[in-house]
């Protein structure tokens, strides 16, 4: 469905500009290097506020699969399939869906990292309402330690979740059997050439013996 530029100021104002605490933001030596005092504050005022934002993005996910729940329990399953394929939500039906596991195996308990859900997609969310605690916090670390270009994936999620990626087929040969299989290899090619080198000679004494004859 397509909004206006009308519609979207009606329903997307401008929030109002909050304060925000700025002292726990922590900027390194080498992020204010050659800043001054105005600019480094300026700074550590929008650092604030994104992380704020960022929390705030948290707690409206949370509260829009709760919603999405509680129609879902609220209403017959043909009335909730029917409103998912309606289009009527501005979302698809696959996110409502995940959005609505996670809320009820995990989000309703209210243990949950706010920075992950903030940045998670639906079907992140919903792997992660199938597992135990211990997992998600294998998940948390994965997610607060990843460095700069690093993409944390669904598909690295359930990885984690799991245990860890999948290890490679290890070969149960030794170096020395692989070293004999070679080696057997080469003798074997070694028998087919001489024996191929007899039989070219032999051919040639055939040929050379039918024109000596005519």
């Amino acid at each position: 469905m397509l909004i206006s530029d009308y519609e979207v100021m009606t329903l997307a104002p401008s929030a109002p500009e909050v304060l925000v605490d700025t002292s726990s933001v922590k900027l390194s030596t080498q992020t204010v290097k050659g800043m001054n005092q105005w600019e480094i504050e300026s700074l550590r005022t929008s650092v604030a506020n994104i992380n704020n934002n960022i929390i705030v993005s948290s707690r409206t996910i949370v509260e829009i699969s709760k919603d999405l729940y509680t129609i879902k329990n609220n209403v017959g399953k043909g009335n909730w399939n029917a409103l998912l394929a309606s289009g009527a939500l501005a979302c698809t039906p696959k996110k409502a869906k995940d959005l609505v596991s996670a809320f009820e195996n995990w989000l309703s308990k209210g243990q949950y990292e706010e920075t992950f859900v903030a940045q998670a997609s639906a079907r992140t969310l919903a792997a992660m309402a199938n597992a135990t605690e211990a997992e998600r916090q294998k998940v948390y670390k994965l997610f607060l330690n990843a460095g700069a270009n690093e993409n944390i994936t669904e598909a690295r999620v359930r990885a984690a979740l799991k245990g860890g990626s999948r290890k490679k087929k290890v070969d149960a040969k030794t170096v020395d059997e692989k070293v004999a299989k070679l080696q057997e290899s080469n003798a074997s090619l070694m028998k087919t050439n001489k024996a191929l080198r007899e039989e070219n000679a032999r051919l040639r004494k055939l040929v050379g013996e039918a024109a000596a004859a005519v």
